[in-house]
């Protein structure tokens, strides 16, 4: 009985140090967050309220599951030219204090769960600015992914539209979500796993969409991105959500109904 009581004190004690050295602050002011609304939301009409805005980009949240249903961001050639130094990798994950008390993951729920904590924003698309690529490590911009998928195509996804945005000079506005079809949930907080994962790039400059949809309980992952590559209909039908509706509907059906090869598209830059 002695014993037991001492555990239970040793994991208290273990939970609150790991709410204290999560919490982080990032207070916006107004003009950061009328920037962040102009910059991301720029495609789309749900009003604002329904989202959390950061500097760098704006998450419809999933409170029941306590991860993202999906992210917006602009990726701009500014974000990745390597003219200036590298900002700094950290090393932790953070919650953001608005959410401490409603309805965030905690680092505990990923320990042990055989999950990476999966970045939707990734902190890559932020070269050299420190503010905002730290800003991607916020908890409430995760969500539990396959290790495979994490490390291997996904990244491999996200070099190649930093390489497209790098060659073209143009921006991208990425849309990154998570589909959740069981209630498969890891952790003392029931975060949940989705199962599939998706990217959403469009390119104004190309006047092109990329969409992708990646199961996240795969073993391995062969075969080129194309292989992945699916309409922007299909999530849509999938999620039921209406993305870049602010787009003509004449230009949007053309391009959400259109499948262009990632692939092909970098190669003619590299000829």
């Amino acid at each position: 009985m002695i014993i037991y009581r001492h555990l239970i004190k040793v994991f208290i004690l273990f939970f609150c140090y790991e709410i204290l050295i999560a919490q982080e602050t990032l207070p916006l002011t107004l003009d950061e967050r009328d920037n962040s609304i102009s910059t991301h939301l720029i495609y789309e009409s749900n009003d604002s309220s329904e989202y959390l805005i950061y500097r760098g980009f704006i998450i419809s949240y999933n409170y029941r599951y306590r991860i993202p249903n999906y992210t917006l961001h602009a990726l701009t050639f500014n974000q990745i030219a390597n003219g200036n130094s590298p900002a700094r990798r950290r090393s932790n994950f953070f919650v953001d204090d608005n959410l401490l008390g409603n309805k965030s993951a905690l680092n505990i729920d990923y320990k042990g769960s055989g999950y990476d904590r999966g970045h939707l924003v990734p902190a890559g698309d932020f070269y050299s600015n420190q503010l905002l690529k730290s800003e991607t490590f916020v908890l409430s911009n995760i969500a539990p992914q396959n290790a495979n998928l994490n490390r291997g195509i996904w990244r491999n996804l996200e070099e190649r539209i930093r390489i497209l945005v790098g060659y073209c000079h143009c921006d991208a506005n990425v849309i990154t979500g998570t589909i959740i079809k069981n209630n498969n949930v890891i952790g003392i907080n029931n975060v949940g796993v989705p199962e599939m994962f998706y990217k959403i790039i469009y390119f104004e400059g190309l006047e092109s969409v990329f969409a992708f949809l990646f199961d996240n309980n795969a073993n391995y992952y062969q075969g080129e991105l194309i292989d992945f590559q699916v309409f922007v209909d299909n999530i849509e039908e999938i999620t039921g959500e209406d993305f870049f509706d602010r787009l003509p509907d004449q230009y949007e059906d053309i391009l959400e109904s259109s499948i262009y090869d990632l692939k092909k598209v970098l190669q003619n830059y590299e000829k």
